[in-house]
């Protein structure tokens, strides 16, 4: 009896202090317009800002006038909310006690790749110019690119009428497909019409510095 009690004890040790299992990313900040507050799970509220990762538990709150976009990766649900708002990021939707978004859908393709956009914007910032250098793929690759840059280019031209004039969403979505295959040179064009559409955006600037430092 001894030893089962003993055994149980050490389970129960083991058990209350095993790591709470990692959250996980599931969208995208894609859209801020006036104030909006960001608070993680267990966290402090800060200012939010675009193109920022979101998890299960997270909360917002948009004052009026403001609105805020969440994209889910997972699902291409996209939901915008129009201040004034206060919401929770679930799973695979958010929570709201009155107000509510207006939702859309995006091809989850594209959902799912706008994911590496905070992790390219990142990149930019640091200024690592090493990792858009250019390799030369084998003819297999170039076949097998060329169908998926075609499907890419659709869903791409099939995104831009679904937003604003000044939106840059679409063209983050292109832009971390164009980074996957080191397509810089057309990087370098797409950012031209970012430029039109944001060119007080920070993220806009820090990949126009980027990529200018690649071209020189």
């Amino acid at each position: 009896m001894r030893s089962i009690i003993v055994s149980l004890a050490l389970l129960l040790v083991v058990v209350g202090g095993a790591p709470a299992q990692a959250a996980v990313d599931v969208g995208l900040i894609s859209q801020i317009a006036g104030e909006v507050t960001y608070q993680p799970a267990g966290g402090v509220a800060t200012r939010a800002a675009n193109f920022i990762k979101v998890r299960d538990g997270d909360r917002f709150s948009a004052a009026p006038g403001a609105s805020v976009r969440v994209i889910y990766f997972g699902t291409g649900r996209q939901e915008s909310w129009a201040g004034p708002a206060t919401f929770m990021v679930g799973l695979r939707e958010s929570v709201a006690s009155s107000a509510r978004p207006t939702v859309s859908q995006l091809p989850t393709a594209a959902s799912q790749k706008l994911s590496l956009t905070p992790e390219l914007i990142q990149v930019a910032k640091s200024g690592r110019t090493g990792s858009v250098v250019v390799r030369s793929p084998s003819p297999k690759a170039v076949d097998g690119q060329a169908h998926a840059l075609r499907e890419v280019r659709a869903t791409y031209a099939a995104m831009q009428p679904a937003f604003a004039p000044d939106d840059i969403t679409p063209e983050m979505y292109l832009a971390t497909v164009l980074h996957e295959h080191k397509l810089i040179e057309e990087m370098q064009k797409l950012l031209v019409l970012m430029q039109k559409k944001q060119p007080h955006s920070a993220e806009v600037k820090a990949l126009s510095a980027w990529l200018g430092a690649a071209r020189n």
